[in-house]
């Protein structure tokens, strides 16, 4: 989560000098405008998700049962981690 505040902070190009500087507690009024941090979250979960299942659809195995625990895994997010999850064998 501290990731995509920073990603929020970071990454607006239209965002006036004033706010940009935020406490790692809050979101930028313009990217809360923008697009409420729940959703925000619940989207780059699921696209993640999305390709942890496609990633080995296509190599023809089926994966759905690990998504419950690739969720928890963005739950306790650390890209090490996840990389490794992503590369394991099924």
């Amino acid at each position: 989560m501290e990731s995509l505040l920073l990603w929020c902070e970071k990454r607006d190009p239209f965002q006036p000098p004033p706010i940009q500087h935020t406490d790692r507690q809050t979101v930028t009024p313009v990217c809360r405008a923008a697009f409420p941090l729940t959703q925000l979250i619940l989207t780059v979960a699921g696209m993640i998700t999305d390709l942890f299942i496609d990633k080995f659809k296509f190599k023809g195995q089926n994966v759905k049962s690990k998504v419950p625990n690739l969720l928890e895994m963005l739950d306790n997010y650390e890209l090490d981690n996840l990389i490794d999850f992503f590369n394991q064998p099924v």
